[in-house]
């Protein structure tokens, strides 16, 4: 079986041994996951700084997986997606974390 992200391994920036992805290319892969059915735990967001630090951004990161999130299971692909989209011209980096 091929793996989620073998259709965007030319997509695939990693960085200090984190798989990042940048906004359109993300989308893409929350899809898949949602077509083949994959829950997704939530997302990390990261920006490069200074030409090579990569500097997190938990204000624009998202864990479906802690009790205070007040998204449904069944929900999660699209909310992500809608997310990503409204920050996606800010140029940030995603690690997609699968369950």
């Amino acid at each position: 079986m091929k793996t989620l992200d073998e259709d965007l391994k030319d997509k695939i920036i990693i960085r200090g041994g984190l798989k990042l992805l940048y906004a359109d290319d993300a989308i893409k892969f929350i899809k898949k996951c949602k077509s083949q059915n994959i829950m997704i735990l939530g997302f990390d967001t990261f920006r490069i700084i200074e030409g090579d630090l990569t500097q997190p951004l938990l204000e624009y990161s998202i864990d479906y997986s802690s009790s205070s999130s007040n998204v449904s299971k069944s929900d999660v692909w699209d909310n992500a997606c809608r997310y990503i989209e409204t920050i996606k011209d800010k140029n940030f980096l995603f690690e997609i974390i699968l369950e």
